[in-house]
């Protein structure tokens, strides 16, 4: 960027230049001498003005050709004037945009043109083409070298670029292979112990069966083994995750409505209203996760026949999840008030997941109920 920079204000100084350079030079004599002089400036100065904001190399080597023959147009007309540097300066730019045998025949046809130009009025003109000549050989050779070093620096950053590109690559494949042992050590302890706790909970729930228990307990039986299976859910969720399958998130909650209805018994309103937004995968996994777990403190906390109300809403600039139950059944006589619910290490946990993506967490009671409010921020994935 800063040698394209440098080239550019080259150029731009050396239109100044033609253009002082016509102005202060003696002026050729003749009405029609004079209107050549400006036609031909003004023609040489416009294309090379041209090549200097065109980034395209063929229609940027066709302009530089065109102003170097103006230059030596402009010799012809004003010979003691600056033409012979658009000359220079087309040389110059053919050797930087072209590459060197490319830039042999529109070189050629410049440096031909000049030479025409200075041996018309000069009383040694072999002389005086053979020190353009040297000049003009001394311009490509520089800009021939000028070009080769900035591809070479081009080449350099790219590969540097793709070095980079491939460690962070690497870098990947590690942390990937990392939470794949990790998913395979969790599948492993997770799926055998809660494996056996379902079982055996299911032999003590027919026990109690058996032996007539009382309800009360068969029921205890029943709310373990059902929690036991979402804890088997929650952690093949978990393991899905660290291989890197697809996280739920709020196109999830439909799903997970449906399922606490049929599991759980529980009466589920959801609504969802605005234009929905997208949100990155961990933060859309962050709204299932406070769904979930807000709707599994219901089914533990707000009694039989609770409701809850779970209502996801888009706006401009964030999305809104909000949870609100009603008690069910009042506690019968004898047994005593239900104590009140505490939040424990879920709404904590879901808390600080939420401070993670510039959100917050607000939950209490409400009424004669629970309420949990999630707000994140919306924004591209």
């Amino acid at each position: 960027m800063t040698e394209a920079r440098g080239i550019r204000w080259i150029g731009a100084g050396s239109v100044v230049a033609l253009i002082l350079g016509a102005l202060t030079s003696p002026l050729p004599h003749g009405t029609g001498a004079r209107w050549a002089l400006g036609v031909t400036l003004a023609v040489t100065v416009t294309l090379l003005a041209g090549a200097l904001t065109r980034t395209d190399r063929r229609i940027e080597a066709t302009l530089l050709t065109g102003a170097g023959l103006g230059g030596a147009v402009l010799d012809l007309v004003q010979p003691k004037g600056l033409g012979l540097l658009a000359c220079y300066v087309s040389l110059a730019g053919l050797g930087l945009v072209l590459r060197p045998r490319a830039a042999i025949a529109p070189g050629l046809v410049v440096l031909t043109a000049a030479g025409v130009a200075e041996a018309v009025y000069s009383s040694q003109p072999v002389l005086a083409v053979l020190n353009l000549s040297l000049g003009a050989l001394f311009m490509v050779v520089t800009a021939a070298f000028a070009a080769a070093s900035r591809d070479a620096r081009a080449r350099a950053e790219a590969l540097a670029a793709e070095e980079h590109e491939l460690r962070l690559a690497r870098q990947d494949a590690a942390v990937a292979a990392e939470w794949a042992r990790i998913a395979r050590e969790l599948h492993d302890i997770l799926a055998h112990t809660l494996s056996g706790l379902s079982l055996q909970l299911a032999a003590a729930q027919l026990l109690a069966r058996r032996e007539g228990a009382g309800d009360d307990l068969v029921t205890r039986i029943e709310s373990a083994h059902r929690l036991t299976k979402e804890g088997m859910a929650n952690a093949r969720g978990v393991v899905s995750a660290l291989r890197g399958d697809a996280l739920p998130g709020p196109g999830s909650l439909p799903r997970l409505v449906e399922e606490m209805r049929q599991r759980a018994g529980l009466d589920v309103r959801f609504a969802s209203s605005g234009e929905p937004r997208r949100l990155t995968p961990e933060a859309g996994l962050a709204v299932f996760r406070t769904a979930q777990e807000a709707l599994t403190n219901t089914v533990r906390h707000a009694g039989s026949g609770a409701s809850v109300t779970l209502a996801l809403a888009y706006a401009a600039d964030h999305v809104k999840l909000t949870v609100a139950d009603e008690r069910g059944e009042p506690p019968q006589p004898g047994r005593g008030p239900r104590p009140e619910h505490r939040p424990g290490y879920g709404l904590v946990g879901l808390a600080e997941r939420a401070a993670l993506h510039w959100g917050r967490l607000h939950y209490g009671p409400a009424g004669d109920g629970w309420r949990v409010e999630l707000t994140l921020p919306a924004g591209e994935e």
